[in-house]
């Protein structure tokens, strides 16, 4: 959980320079719905118990996945500008 804040609070900090990040949140967002998943489906929790952070984990796949092309072009832009400046 501590990655995923620190991911989280880089990304928040820059969004447009940081793609990389974006493609770490999704792999840690994705890693946690899978578990929570697999946690569910042997029975050792409830949805009420993991429901809410399913939730959350889902919203955050579909945040990253709608913000990642936008960031990917805007990181381009920044490098083709510094590349420009030298």
């Amino acid at each position: 959980m501590l990655l995923g804040g620190g991911v989280s609070a880089a990304i928040t900090r820059d969004p447009d320079r940081h793609p990389v990040l974006l493609a770490v949140m999704v792999a840690l967002s994705g890693l946690t719905l899978l578990c929570w998943v697999l946690t569910l489906a042997v029975g050792e929790a409830k949805i009420d118990q993991v429901g809410v952070d399913l939730l959350v984990q889902v919203l955050l796949l579909i945040a990253v996945f709608g913000y990642y092309r936008k960031a990917v072009v805007e990181s381009t832009r920044i490098i083709a500008n510094t590349t420009d400046i030298e």
